[in-house]
């Protein structure tokens, strides 16, 4: 595997979905290592029949098939499918190579459909996501007004560990952003009429209770299940360990939830 060490940098036009193959082994002296052997081109089929004969295609010209013991992939239907997914395939072939679903991922979809099956949070992150500081007048004034882009960052929809980022941004810089508004309502000449119709929107939800009491709520939230996306995304930490900081992290949230009352006063 020294020898199989191998760099290459490529530009990715936007039709272009590209595979990259790693290598993860136990060294000689037991060192955990990770050779990169390159990037596939997979535009023009990323069915899990031609990803399994592009996997079975390395086991074989590394002769290392019998020693895979672990698939780990995020949720993609292609990847995951029970009954012709990738993982299946690559199982019917290589039987010790266990499947695991990505714990990072599967903590981020624990977040996105929770609060997608709720409706005052999934309205909550509606305005907060999709609305406020993803208009660009806005978001421009934020950045030349009160900093760079790490304080406010961009909105993501999919990944919310990035999300808590926007969540603790709002809380800590809320009046900061209700100064913004005022100060756009106050002077509708130097203003598009989107931006102030905009800004008068974001004024009137920043001064809700329920908008304020959901920033409170999932800012304490966020700032946990961020610390546990990091954990689970380090690859030098073992699983017992991240075992325990998940458990950890679900007596938190349940504490936090028979706190409630108080939270709410």
């Amino acid at each position: 595997f020294q020898s199989a060490f191998v760099v290459i940098t490529i530009k990715k036009p936007l039709a272009y979905f590209s595979l990259s193959t790693v290598i993860r082994l136990v060294s000689d002296n037991g060192e955990i290592q990770e050779r990169f052997l390159g990037f596939t081109d997979v535009s023009r089929d990323r069915s899990a029949n031609a990803l399994a004969d592009y996997i079975f295609h390395m086991m074989d010209e590394f002769n290392c098939g019998s020693k895979l013991v672990t698939q780990c992939y995020n949720g993609a239907a292609v990847m995951t499918g029970e009954f012709s997914g990738l993982q299946k395939r690559v199982k019917e072939k290589y039987p010790d190579a266990l499947f695991i679903h990505c714990f990072a991922h599967r903590l981020n979809l624990v977040l996105s459909q929770t609060t997608s099956n709720i409706k005052e949070c999934k309205i909550f992150f509606i305005t907060l996501i999709i609305s406020l500081l993803s208009s660009p007048n806005l978001r421009k004034e934020l950045l030349i007004r009160y900093g760079s882009e790490k304080r406010f960052p961009k909105v993501c929809p999919t990944w919310w560990n990035y999300n808590g980022r926007l969540v603790e941004t709002v809380r800590e810089h809320k009046e900061e952003l209700v100064q913004l508004f005022e100060n756009i309502l106050d002077n509708p000449d130097q203003w598009d009429s989107e931006t102030y119709h905009e800004a008068r929107g974001f004024s009137s939800v920043l001064s809700e209770f329920e908008f304020n009491f959901l920033l409170l709520i999932f800012s304490k939230i966020f700032c946990l299940t961020d610390a546990l996306f990091e954990i689970l995304q380090t690859k030098i930490l073992d699983i017992n360990y991240c075992t325990a900081k998940v458990r950890e992290t679900k007596a938190i949230v349940q504490e936090k939830r028979n706190e409630f009352d108080t939270v709410w006063d």
